[in-house]
C-alpha cells in the first residue's frame, strides 16, 4: 500500500514539474511575452517638467536599459494631472531606442500638448502588464 502511494505521489510530482517547465519554456518562446519581458528591463523616469506659455508641457526624461536590447521602441503612457490630482490628459509616447549605446542612460526632452489647465504633475508608466485596450497603443507589441 505504501509503495503504491509513493508511486502516485512520484507520478503527480513528475506531472507538476512537466507542466511548470513546459509553461516556462512556452513563455520564453512566445514573442509577445519576450517583448513584455524586454520592456520590463527598461526604466523611464521623469527628471523635470515645465508648462510653457502656450499651455503645452516640456518634460525631461531619462531612459536606461540593458546593454543589448532587441527593442527598437519603448512606448509609455504619460498622464498629466491638475489640482486635486484630477487627470487632465493621458497619452502614449514612443521613445526610439536604436541610438542608445550600452543601455544609456540617455536624457530626452519631449513636448506634450496643451491641456487647457495648469498641470501639477506628470507621470510616466511603461505599462508592463498591458490590458487588451492598452496593447493597441504599444508600438513594440504591434503584430504580436
Amino acid at each position: 500500500m505504501k509503495l503504491r502511494t509513493r508511486r502516485r505521489i512520484g507520478v503527480a510530482l513528475g506531472l507538476v514539474a512537466a507542466v511548470v517547465l513546459g509553461s516556462a519554456a512556452c513563455s520564453r518562446t512566445d514573442p509577445r511575452e519576450r517583448a513584455l519581458e524586454e520592456r520590463g528591463r527598461w526604466t523611464v523616469g521623469l527628471q523635470s517638467f515645465v508648462q510653457r506659455a502656450d499651455g503645452g508641457v516640456t518634460a525631461a526624461v531619462r531612459l536606461t536599459g540593458p546593454t543589448k536590447s532587441p527593442l527598437h521602441t519603448l512606448t509609455v503612457r504619460i498622464t498629466m494631472r491638475g489640482a486635486g490630482d484630477r487627470e487632465l490628459a493621458s497619452l502614449w509616447h514612443p521613445f526610439p531606442l536604436d541610438d542608445i549605446v550600452n543601455g544609456g542612460p540617455v536624457d530626452r526632452m519631449i513636448e506634450l500638448p496643451a491641456v487647457g489647465e495648469t498641470v501639477e504633475t506628470v507621470s510616466l508608466d511603461p505599462v508592463l502588464r498591458p490590458s487588451v485596450d492598452d496593447v493597441v497603443h504599444i508600438a513594440e507589441l504591434a503584430g504580436l
